[in-house]
């Protein structure tokens, strides 16, 4: 078992920061965003965890490279969902303009 600090600290900064948005959410009532967001932002949360149970495993064991092909996934995914998603946010923002 092979953990590295930062991987873990990114992941508990990545849990406060889903704590902090759900609890801005809920008590100031920010504006609704496109469920996009909140898919990307969970799928970068998957990310970090991989990250972290990847490390359970031996280097070349097979549950090692699963879990790291499910990391990067979670990242690709995440960054593609962020991306269609600032864009519906700003098409449903310029539409409103209009």
């Amino acid at each position: 078992m092979e953990f590295q600090e930062t991987e873990i600290v990114t992941l508990v900064v990545a849990v406060a920061f889903l704590l902090s948005v759900a609890f801005l959410h809920k008590v100031i009532r920010l504006p609704r965003l496109p469920l996009l967001l909140y898919a990307a932002i969970f799928t970068l949360m998957g990310g970090h965890l991989f990250t972290v149970v990847e490390g359970l495993f031996p280097l070349e064991g097979f549950w090692y490279g699963f879990f790291n092909v499910l990391e990067h996934s979670c990242y690709a995914v995440s960054g593609i969902l962020f991306a269609v998603g600032c864009w519906a946010l700003a098409r449903k923002a310029r539409r409103e303009r209009a």
